[in-house]
């Protein structure tokens, strides 16, 4: 999967990982989940900007650390076995699904929240590499998902609680074009075994 992929893709990827989060963040404040996620995550958040002020912005490595890690093991290692006996279809699946437990399982009763936004992810991000053919396009789409929502937090947690439609037009937008990208110039699945090409 470390394959560089077509122009295309990495700007896809780059892209949807830019454009995502206010359509993820909506959909949770549609869920009535953020109350929650600000009630329990508040005291962590507060702990992040503590540390943020002593170390700078080299608090962003923990969300791009395990954003890399997560996707050598997800999209590279595991997406990979399963690509070479499964269909396009159910290693898309498996890869997503497993990749939305783990962070119920690891973030332990904080997580159950993260179940749905974390397994939306793990589904696109698995879409986004089986398309493309390579790594590449979904770790730089979750480290800048990661990024982005982590200076958000910091800088204004508040704006978690109502998207405003700017942002939302502006994800729109920008989603719509990745996936135009991704679709139609960044497709690589010439390394891919043939069941998954006849099922794309």
């Amino acid at each position: 999967g470390l394959t560089m992929p077509r122009p295309a893709a990495l700007a896809a990827g780059l892209l949807l990982g830019v454009s995502l989060w206010p359509i993820e963040l909506w959909l949770l404040e549609q869920s009535g989940l953020p109350a929650v996620l600000e009630e329990r995550f508040g005291a962590v958040l507060q702990s992040l900007k503590t540390a943020r002020e002593s170390v700078g912005w080299g608090i962003l490595a923990i969300v791009v650390v395990p954003a890399i890690l997560e996707e050598l093991f997800f999209r590279g290692l595991l997406f990979n076995a399963l690509k070479a006996r499964c269909s396009a279809w159910l290693t898309v699946g498996v890869s997503g699904l497993l990749f939305g437990l783990s962070h119920v399982v690891l973030d332990g009763a904080l997580g159950l929240e993260r179940l749905l936004p974390s397994l939306m992810l793990g589904l696109i991000l698995s879409t986004v590499c089986w398309r493309s053919g390579s790594l590449w396009p979904s770790l730089i789409q979750h480290v800048c998902h990661n990024t982005i929502l982590l200076t958000v937090g910091l800088n204004d947690p508040g704006s978690t609680l109502g998207i405003p439609w700017q942002w939302l037009a502006g994800s729109g937008l920008g989603t719509a074009v990745g996936v135009i990208l991704l679709w139609q110039w960044g497709g690589g699945n010439h390394a891919a075994p043939r069941s998954l090409k006849a099922s794309g």
